[in-house]
């Protein structure tokens, strides 16, 4: 899935379902993601928890943009809200045409010293602190799917 790096785009968004979604819609949302993502040349992961959705993609920009677009008018969810939209120089998941992760909802008073990743990445507040934190959780990510 090679592309001229000055083309690669990288998109994160955070989103709420705008229905309950219930494992078997999950699975159905993901088989239909990574058939599309395929043909586009979209890589990315996809995590979910406590009804929203978070998505990291990447691709040729002119890709990138035409599933963007359908991602925005698809009813299933809502509230979509663009955390990155920047170049970048090569891909972080190459060979994901979409990986995925339900997430736990964390308790509402968290340990001392526990981070709420997730959560930090919808709080960022710069394309830095939102990469940092998807590099936690896609180590994090990749470390779990190793052990499985």
């Amino acid at each position: 899935m090679s592309s001229n790096p000055v083309d690669l785009r990288a998109i994160v968004y955070s989103s709420d379902a705008t229905a309950p979604v219930d494992e078997p819609q999950l699975i159905e949302l993901l088989e239909r993601a990574r058939s599309k993502n395929g043909r586009l040349g979209i890589t990315g992961i996809l995590f979910f928890r406590g009804g929203r959705f978070l998505q990291y993609i990447e691709g040729p920009r002119t890709a990138l943009d035409e599933l963007y677009d359908d991602i925005s008018r698809d009813s299933r969810h809502t509230h979509l809200r663009v955390l990155l939209n920047a170049e970048i120089s090569e891909r972080r998941f190459d060979t994901w045409r979409m990986g995925y992760e339900a997430l736990r909802p964390t308790s509402p008073q968290l340990p001392e010293g526990f981070r709420d990743t997730f959560a930090e990445i919808e709080r960022a507040d710069s394309p830095e602190h939102v990469m940092r934190a998807l590099n936690e959780l896609t180590i994090w990510f990749r470390a779990r799917s190793a052990r499985g």
